[in-house]
């Protein structure tokens, strides 16, 4: 890969830098998960983090994922469930549901697009 190129995914630079936002997304999704956990927040930074990172992997596929792969999906997803189990009951029912789905949504979307 050179330096300059006509896109971000083209050049060096450029690659580095969508490499090292994933990582301080990964990295800052799993600080802030220990967090909420720990403390049974029902705030849902999880699903958001996992979000982002799945729409910078379809425009930067190779930048994102060598910091984000399946494991780390499957560790966010493991996540989400432990957080979910801690503090469902602090949810206003008639979003519940619809927070697991939409989240349990979001990573299907995610493994077939990593092709897991």
């Amino acid at each position: 890969m050179a330096y300059w190129g006509a896109g971000p995914a083209e050049n060096d630079y450029a690659f580095d830098e969508v490499g090292v936002i994933a990582l301080l997304i990964k990295e800052r999704m799993l600080k802030d998960a220990e967090a909420v956990i720990k403390e049974a927040h029902p705030e849902q930074g999880i699903v958001a983090s996992v979000r982002c990172l799945r729409l910078l992997d379809a425009e930067f596929p190779k930048c994102v994922r060598l910091a984000f792969r399946k494991k780390g999906l499957a560790n966010a997803e493991r996540l989400f469930e432990k957080w979910y189990g801690a503090v469902s009951g602090k949810l206003p029912e008639k979003h519940r549901e619809a927070i697991r789905s939409g989240a349990h949504a979001e990573f299907s979307l995610y493994r077939e697009q990593l092709g897991a």
